[in-house]
């Protein structure tokens, strides 16, 4: 579904998730200093971790990838204080997306630094 020549960018302030297409685009847009149809795929988190949106152009429009958490929450990767987004790798990016149980959501690291 999502082309592996992506570069993924992974925004570390929350999102709301009422936000779209065009607002989404602004933001990594204004974010990555560049514009998403370049070859870039965007994920946003919602500040309770509950809901994940990834954004990207596929050639012929923006597409919106969804997901609300269900007995599971997403864990951002370990951030270093003012930056406003990380790079990841595709793995990094799948093991983010697939969540973590919350019981062990405080105990668990995704990606360390």
């Amino acid at each position: 579904m999502i082309p592996p020549h992506l570069r993924v960018f992974f925004f570390t302030t929350p999102i709301d998730m009422r936000a779209s297409f065009d607002r989404l685009a602004q933001v990594a847009r204004d974010g990555l200093g560049e514009d998403i149809r370049g070859g870039a795929l965007c994920c946003f988190i919602n500040k309770h971790g509950s809901k994940c949106k990834l954004v990207w152009w596929d050639g012929s429009g923006l597409c919106i990838f969804y997901k609300r958490a269900h007995e599971t929450r997403f864990v951002s990767p370990r951030i270093v204080d003012g930056v406003l987004h990380l790079r990841l790798e595709h793995d990094e990016l799948a093991r983010l997306i697939s969540g973590v149980h919350k019981h062990r959501a405080r105990r668990k690291i995704l990606f360390d630094a």
